[in-house]
């Protein structure tokens, strides 16, 4: 009868599932700034377009949610920029594709905004609206580029293990379903900007690990994403990094993105192989933050029940190359972390000109020659 019973127990601790949470997610239509596809380069008319009053016409696509780009002109002369939304052809026919030039003082004469449009998808949970910015940059009369920016999404609090995170989802029009959702995942005093992210199989966060999905649902007949957390157990390691002013961090491995606690002790996290994702340093004010200018070479291996070691921040160390060539010395300078990371050494002066890098060469106590470094 012990047999038995056991064997019913144990059936029972399996059938558990485990906790979920989940947080919503809701519209807003600022405070994204994510770019969307497009293609400059077409010279071929279009059906139907807007009558010119002169000067160069500049034609190209944007990828706006549908399988097929839509076509877009701009008239520099007209101050107008015309995007074919209902993607018939005619670029004339659509008022909330025709969009007009804003006038701004100072703002440098080759840029060119325009007013903000939205277009929207209909679904079983409601219309979804995305709000684009557009800017153009012509430099010249061969250079044009326009940037499309996604500035809508959607946003919400994450509370987890005692700890609130502000979350939030830049829902992608025109990007495949594995693409579709870019997401941030930052301390709710946070405030500065975090990398984005695709959405992984599972995020370790707060100490612990979840899976990690986005739904959608509907409030009040609006559409509404939802983040859906369920604890996951993985095999576990634990993770030295004893780089100095380490302002945010995160790492990602096969299946996960970590979000490590920063600690001058080991910390527990899942086992893996990871990439540095981001990194960023504590400037001299609580606005500034100091970025390396590459950190793909910044990896880390965990072992199960064992200590890998992430190496990258400060103290940061200057280096200097001198090379001679006849009777001329050229001076390298880089500043480095301790994870040989490079960074800018401007960013760290806070742009300040007068802190910029010198060198002084001396025999004995009399100065030989001496002078600034040049950034570039």
């Amino acid at each position: 009868m012990k047999q038995i019973a056991l064997i019913v127990f144990l059936s029972a601790a399996a059938c558990v599932s485990a906790a979920e949470y989940v947080f919503d997610l809701t519209w807003q239509d600022s405070g994204f700034g994510e770019n969307l596809r497009s293609d400059r380069d077409r010279n071929e008319p279009f059906v139907k377009e807007p009558q010119s009053s002169g000067g160069r016409v500049y034609r190209g696509q944007v990828w706006l949610g549908e399988k097929e780009p839509s076509g877009f002109i701009w008239l520099k002369q007209d101050k107008k920029f015309y995007i074919d939304l209902n993607q018939d052809g005619d670029l004339t026919n659509d008022p909330n594709g025709i969009l007009d030039e804003k006038t701004r003082e100072g703002y440098p004469s080759s840029e060119y905004e325009f007013e903000p449009f939205t277009i929207q998808c209909q679904t079983e949970f409601g219309t979804l609206r995305y709000v684009v910015d557009l800017r153009v940059s012509n430099y010249n009369e061969s250079y044009f580029y326009p940037y499309f920016t996604l500035r809508s999404g959607f946003k919400g609090t994450m509370s987890l293990n005692g700890r609130n995170w502000a979350f939030s989802a830049a829902d992608m029009p025109g990007a495949s379903e594995a693409q579709r959702f870019l997401c941030c995942l930052a301390d709710s005093k946070e405030q500065s900007y975090r990398t984005r992210w695709t959405v992984p199989e599972m995020i370790f966060v707060s100490g612990a690990n979840y899976t990690i999905k986005l739904q959608w649902a509907q409030k009040d007949g609006t559409p509404l994403l939802q983040a859906v957390l369920a604890d996951k157990a993985v095999a576990m390691g634990q993770m030295e990094i004893p780089g100095k002013e380490i302002r945010s961090l995160s790492l990602q491995s096969a299946n996960t993105i970590l979000f490590p606690e920063i600690s001058e002790t080991p910390v527990a996290v899942p086992a893996g192989q990871y990439r540095c994702r981001e990194l960023s340093l504590k400037g001299k004010e609580d606005f500034r933050m100091i970025t390396p200018q590459r950190m793909d070479h910044l990896v880390c291996t965990v072992p199960e029940n064992g200590t890998g070691q992430f190496k990258a921040g400060a103290p940061l160390n200057h280096t200097v190359d001198v090379v001679r060539s006849g009777n001329t010395l050229k001076f390298s300078y880089k500043l480095a972390g301790i994870g040989g990371e490079e960074y800018d050494a401007r960013q760290v002066a806070g742009y300040d000109d007068s802190k910029k890098p010198k060198v002084e060469i001396y025999k004995g106590d009399m100065l030989l020659a001496s002078g600034d470094f040049e950034f570039g």
